[in-house]
C-alpha cells in the first residue's frame, strides 16, 4: 500500500481486513478504555478488554487455554499498576515470540523506545490517540498477519 494510499485509510477498509482477528486490549483509565474498546469491538472478531498488565497477562493465557491460539494483537499501555506496558510485553514474547504488539503512551520518553525497539514491538503511539495512526498501525499489522 502506497503513502498516498494509507493516508485515506479508513475505518471500513481496516475493518474488511481486521473482522476475523483477535484483540486484547489493556488500558488502566476506565473512561479511555470503555472509550476506544467500543471502537475495537466494531473492528475485531473477538475482543479482550484489561484493566492493567496484571489482568492482562492472566487474559492471554486464559484466552490460549480456552481457544489454542493466542490473541492476534496487543495494544497496550505503558503505565499501568500492578504490571507495566514494558513488563507485560516482555513476559507475553516470552510465551509467544511471535506476537504483535502495540504500545500506547502518554509519555514521549526515549528511554522507552529504545527498550520497545528492541523488543520488536510494532508500533509505539502517543496519547492522545491519533485515528489515522491508530487506523495505519493496525492495518499494517493485519496486512502482515494475513499474508503469513
Amino acid at each position: 500500500m502506497s503513502g498516498a494510499d494509507i493516508m485515506s485509510l479508513n475505518f471500513k477498509s481496516l475493518k474488511e481486513l481486521s473482522y476475523d482477528f483477535s484483540l486484547l486490549y489493556i488500558e488502566d483509565d476506565s473512561d479511555i478504555r470503555e472509550s476506544t474498546a467500543s471502537i475495537f469491538e466494531h473492528l475485531f472478531h473477538t475482543l479482550g478488554v484489561a484493566e492493567d498488565g496484571k489482568d492482562g497477562l492472566n487474559q492471554y493465557i486464559d484466552y490460549y487455554t480456552k481457544n489454542s491460539k493466542y490473541f492476534d494483537i496487543i495494544i497496550s499501555d505503558i503505565q499501568m499498576p500492578q504490571l507495566n506496558g514494558i513488563g507485560l510485553s516482555k513476559a507475553i514474547l516470552e510465551i509467544n515470540e511471535n506476537q504483535k504488539i502495540i504500545i500506547i503512551s502518554a509519555h514521549n520518553d526515549s528511554d522507552y523506545l529504545e527498550e520497545l525497539k528492541s523488543m520488536k514491538i510494532e508500533a509505539y503511539i502517543q496519547k492522545p490517540l491519533s485515528s489515522q495512526e491508530m487506523l495505519e498501525a493496525l492495518y499494517n499489522i493485519c496486512t502482515s498477519i494475513k499474508s503469513q
